[in-house]
């Protein structure tokens, strides 16, 4: 793959995509997306791998064929079933001439963190450093590059996952043949793409209605402090009852829910659009509206119990997922939960649906981490390159626009 590009993927129980960005100048944008109809995860675990796997490819595929793109490394958006946060700590000596701490000593302390054994049962799939802390107990917030100590201490958020989750995702990317660049829980990246107006340095609780699972993470200075999730409820949960609440096939009940659903009931027409069963747009949003409506005094409750426990006094309410993508999802929260909440700001040119928020929030993660790295790459291919002024840029971002415009 092209060193300038990056691109990552999520796997739903209903859609699945691929985003590949463009890096440069420090930003990130879109050049190539696919997405895929995937109905072979169940409570966060992949149940047919093989037409996962064939999912996958078709999607690499198509960017290779449509934007000529080749992808052989992605960065993987782990879902939140089962996922756990520790704390934790590891210590290294510090091996080099004068002691002098660089990347790859960091790199060391931190992979032993990821290889740490919580249990049996659950995978170490990312390590977020809290704290560094050198033998005279100085305290960094930053990597101490060129810092001289004997020791090396950090203190880190660990993030697991079941082993049986973890697994099955691992394995449809290696049976595509694509090497895993870096891991994320969905959590974090939906945070990442759509918290940026506060750029999460107040107490932040964030919900997010995802595919298949409700949850609910709280943040402080880009940290994920604890995880809770609700109940099994998602897009997924609203496709499934209506389909048996109307009698309709999954695929018709998608449909419905896609072309007529708003939170708005009094904008939905009262005209039937199925004779047979008497269905309206109007009906549609009365069954899905009750049922959602089941579910907001506890989600109320476990935003109030994470607070609690994240000892927050004062935090902001960010709502995010593909419910936000539906009319009215804002002001209808607010009105069932009396709560001051804020919708998760994902307006990035040619992404319109917040299908893609946990990728580019995988993406823009991954730049965090690695900007200096990145740097350097992009510094190497600019020797060969024009600069161009702003309004030649500006140019270049519609064109993002354009290729994402249907044929």
């Amino acid at each position: 793959m092209d060193k300038n590009y990056l691109a990552a993927i999520q796997f739903g129980p209903i859609l699945s995509n691929v985003l590949v960005c463009s890096y440069h100048n420090e930003k990130l944008y879109p050049v190539a997306k696919s997405v895929r109809y995937t109905p072979y995860i169940e409570k966060g675990q992949i149940t047919d791998k093989d037409n996962m796997s064939n999912s996958l490819k078709e999607m690499l595929s198509e960017i290779k064929q449509k934007y000529k793109i080749y992808i052989d490394k992605v960065i993987l958006v782990l879902p939140n079933f089962g996922h756990k946060v520790y704390q934790a700590s590891v210590s290294n000596t510090i091996l080099t001439e004068n002691q002098v701490i660089g990347k790859h000593q960091i790199d060391l302390v931190r992979n032993k963190m990821l290889n740490t054994k919580v249990n049996d049962n659950e995978i170490v799939v990312l390590e977020v450093p809290r704290l560094y802390i050198l033998s005279d107990e100085r305290v960094l917030r930053t990597p101490p590059i060129n810092y001289q100590s004997p020791t090396l201490s950090i203190k880190s958020f660990i993030h697991t996952l079941p082993v049986e989750v973890a697994k099955g995702y691992y394995d449809v990317v290696d049976m595509a043949k694509l090497e895993i660049s870096a891991k994320y829980v969905h959590s974090m990246c939906q945070a990442r793409a759509c918290v940026q107006q506060f750029a999460l340095e107040d107490n932040t609780i964030v919900l997010n209605v995802g595919q298949e699972l409700t949850t609910i993470s709280s943040f402080n200075k880009s940290l994920q402090i604890k995880q809770s999730y609700t109940k099994l409820f998602g897009t997924k949960s609203l496709i499934d009852y209506l389909m048996d609440t109307l009698r309709v096939s999954y695929d018709k009940a998608y449909n419905l829910i896609k072309s007529y659903f708003t939170f708005n009931i009094d904008d939905a027409s009262k005209v039937i659009i199925d004779q047979k069963k008497e269905i309206s747009a109007k009906r549609i949003c009365g069954i899905l509206l009750n049922r959602i409506s089941n579910y907001m005094q506890g989600i109320v409750e476990d935003i109030k119990t994470l607070a609690a426990e994240s000892s927050f006094s004062e935090y902001n309410i960010v709502v995010t997922g593909m419910l936000n993508d539906f009319p009215g999802f804002v002001e209808y929260f607010k009105e069932n939960t009396l709560l001051d909440v804020i919708a998760g700001d994902f307006d990035i040119i040619g992404l319109d649906t917040q299908l893609y928020a946990g990728t580019y929030g995988a993406l823009k993660l991954y730049v965090d981490e690695n900007k200096e790295e990145l740097s350097k790459i992009i510094k190497e291919d600019d020797n060969n390159e024009i600069e161009v002024d702003t309004r030649q840029e500006d140019k270049s971002i519609s064109r993002f626009k354009d290729i994402f415009d249907d044929d």
